[in-house]
């Protein structure tokens, strides 16, 4: 069995189209939201159920899918399940972000039978749920927290970083410091020798 429902974020993503719109991920800054995004993706590649293009389309125009509505797909990708055989075990709630859970799922063999039920009816609007923007903002108001620390641990490590960079600037920031140390215990054959705080990995773990 596999857990399907964790598994969508990277294994689910079908072919997009190059006319696809652009959407940006910090936000406050969203070109387009995830909504509008798998809206067209669903509608221009026909596999979606009706239910399921209707159910984005309102999301694109609202900026919101609540999780109701996101289990309803997921009830009638289960039905398309039992229809064709196939078992399926709905599993414990998965955090997407802090305060935004998301319902999961495993399923039976066959795997390519049940994938096509979720794509029908489930896989896109799930993956709109996972990017959309309450959750990208829940992520930066948890980072924003810490940001103090952040900072800290940057000008720790000789980093010269400004006390509002911008959040994605920020974590990009972190990203950049701990692949240079990587860099450096790679060279040397064992961790370099460092002062205290500059062996830190800068960017905080966040609980949800």
């Amino acid at each position: 069995m596999t857990l399907a429902g964790v598994l969508l974020a990277v294994g689910a993503c079908a072919p997009q189209p190059e006319s696809a719109p652009d959407a940006s991920q910090s936000a406050g800054n969203l070109i387009v939201t995830s909504y509008q995004m798998q809206h067209f993706y669903a509608e221009s590649e026909g596999r979606a159920s009706e239910k399921q293009v209707e159910a984005l389309r309102k999301a694109a125009e609202s900026g919101e899918m609540s999780y109701v509505e996101l289990e309803e797909l997921l009830l009638e990708a289960f039905a398309c399940m039992s229809a064709a055989g196939v078992d399926y075990l709905r599993t414990a709630d998965w955090n997407v972000a802090p305060g935004v859970p998301m319902p999961t799922y495993m399923t039976g063999e066959p795997d390519a039978v049940a994938q096509k039920c979720v794509t029908l009816h489930y896989e896109y609007a799930s993956l709109a749920f996972q990017q959309q923007p309450a959750a990208i903002e829940a992520l930066d108001a948890a980072y924003e927290e810490k940001r103090e620390a952040i900072v800290a641990c940057l000008r720790a490590q000789g980093r010269e970083v400004e006390d509002d960079l911008p959040m994605d600037e920020l974590l990009q920031e972190t990203n950049d410091a701990w692949h240079d140390l990587a860099v450096a215990w790679e060279q040397m054959g064992s961790p370099p020798e460092l002062e205290p705080g500059e062996d830190q990995i800068c960017r905080p773990h966040i609980e949800f």
